[in-house]
C-alpha cells in the first residue's frame, strides 16, 4: 500500500500547533511495519530540514504552493500515484473523485470558525465552510482528533459514513534535552505556551495574574511563549496592560527551551475558550508540570480523571484565586498521571489506530 501524506499546509514556526501535530503524525505512521505500506510526504522546501528522522519506507518529496495552498492538494490528488491519500488538516481535494480507486482520508481538528465565526476573515469562513462540506460529502474515512470534534462534526454536517475517532500524538522525545532560559534561572513563574488567537484568551490569565500579584506581592513571573502582538485585547474590547517588570514575552522558543519551562515552572496556564484537542495540556501533565485550564468540553476529555484544576474560561477572579491556590500549596500531578498521558498518546499507541484504520477497521467508529 502506497500512501500520499499531503503536507503543503506546512509553514516552519508559524503554524502553531498544527506543525507539531504533523511531525508527531509522521511519527506515529513510522511505527507502522515497513513491509506494509509505504509514505510519500509532500512538504515545502523550507520545511524539508525540519522533519523528524524518518524510516526507508517514507519518501519526502518538495513541492511548490502555487496561487493558494488548496489548489496544490488538488494537483496532488489528480496526479500522484498511490493508494490512499492523507489529508492531515480539513481539506479533500476533490479532484480525488475522479480517481474511484484511490481511497481519501481526512483529519479535522475542531469547528471553531463554526462556533466563534468572529474570529475569522470572511474569505478564512467561505474557505473552511467549502473544505468541510466537501470533505464530509466526499471524503471516504473523515477522523476527528476527539469525542469533542466527532460530536460539533454531527452537530454541523450530515454524513452516512462513521467518522473514526485517532487523538493527537506526542512527539514526547522533542522534549528530552533542555536548554535553561536564562531569564527565568532561578525564579518562580508560571508558563503559558500559546499563539495570541482570540481563542486563546490570554488577556484573562494575564488579568488574573497582574491580580495576583497586586494582592500577594510575591515575586512571581508569568513566561509568555509564541506569537504575541504588542497589545493584549480582552473579550471586552479593552486592552490590557502588560507589566513587563515581571512579565515575560519570549516568543518563539525551540523544543529545548520549552522543555525546560515546562519542567521548571510552578503551573502551566490554558485559558482557552475552545479547543479541538489541547496538546499544551498533555505536554503539560507528561512534563510532571500542574495544570490550570478552562473547562471546556474538549480538555475535559482528554483530561478525564487527571488532577488538575479546572476554571470557567471568562471568570478572572477564579483564575486569580487557582493561581493563588497553586502558587501556595505547589501541587503536582500525579505520576500516574504523567505515565497514562505519555503512553495514552505515544507516536507508537496513536500509530496502532491508524494502522487499523489503514487497514480498513472501524476506530472509534460511530453514525452522525
Amino acid at each position: 500500500m502506497r500512501v500520499a501524506v499531503d503536507g503543503s499546509f506546512l509553514y516552519p514556526s508559524a503554524v502553531g500547533g498544527a506543525e507539531h501535530m504533523f511531525y508527531a503524525l509522521l511519527e506515529s505512521l513510522a511505527t507502522l511495519p515497513p513491509d506494509r505500506v509505504a509514505f510519500d510526504v509532500y512538504v515545502q522546501p523550507d520545511a524539508l530540514a525540519t522533519l523528524p528522522p524518518l524510516p526507508a519506507n517514507f519518501a519526502v518529496v518538495p513541492i511548490r504552493v502555487r496561487f493558494v495552498r488548496f489548489l496544490t492538494s488538488e494537483f496532488l490528488a489528480l496526479t500522484r500515484s498511490c493508494d490512499v491519500y492523507l489529508s492531515p488538516n480539513y481539506y479533500t481535494p476533490m479532484t480525488a473523485r475522479l480517481r474511484p480507486r484511490m481511497r481519501t482520508i481526512t483529519v479535522v481538528h475542531d469547528l471553531q470558525f463554526r462556533c466563534f465565526p468572529e474570529n475569522f476573515t470572511v474569505k478564512k469562513r467561505a474557505f473552511l465552510r467549502f473544505a468541510l462540506w466537501a470533505t464530509m460529502r466526499l471524503c471516504d474515512d473523515v477522523v476527528a482528533i476527539s469525542e469533542f470534534t466527532r460530536g460539533e462534526l454531527g452537530r454541523f454536517y450530515r454524513r452516512r459514513r462513521p467518522v473514526h475517532k485517532i487523538p493527537n500524538s506526542v512527539l514526547w522525545r522533542r522534549f528530552e534535552a533542555e536548554r535553561v532560559v536564562e531569564q527565568l534561572n532561578g525564579k518562580k513563574f508560571l508558563l503559558l505556551a500559546a499563539a495570541h488567537y482570540p481563542h486563546k484568551n490570554i488577556a484573562t490569565a494575564v488579568r488574573a495574574f497582574n491580580e495576583f500579584s497586586a494582592r500577594s506581592g510575591d515575586a512571581y513571573h508569568l513566561a509568555l511563549t509564541g506569537q504575541l502582538p504588542a497589545n493584549l485585547v480582552g473579550s471586552s474590547g479593552a486592552e490590557v496592560d502588560i507589566d513587563h517588570s515581571n512579565t515575560l514575552l519570549l516568543g518563539y522558543v525551540d523544543n529545548r527551551s520549552l522543555a525546560w519551562l515546562y519542567r521548571n515552572c510552578t503551573a502551566v496556564l490554558l485559558p482557552t475558550r475552545y479547543e479541538g484537542f489541547g496538546l499544551p495540556a498533555v505536554e503539560a501533565i507528561g512534563l510532571n508540570a500542574w495544570l490550570i485550564h478552562s473547562n471546556v468540553r474538549a480538555l475535559q476529555e482528554v483530561l478525564e480523571g487527571v488532577h488538575s484544576t479546572g476554571v470557567a474560561p471568562m471568570d478572572v477572579p477564579a483564575w486569580t484565586s487557582a493561581i493563588s491556590y497553586v502558587v501556595t500549596h505547589g501541587p503536582r500531578p500525579r505520576r500516574v498521571d504523567c505515565t497514562r498521558m505519555r503512553r495514552m498518546y505515544s507516536p507508537a499507541s496513536v500509530g496502532s489506530a491508524w494502522s487499523a484504520l489503514l487497514s480498513g477497521a472501524s476506530v472509534e467508529g460511530s453514525r452522525l
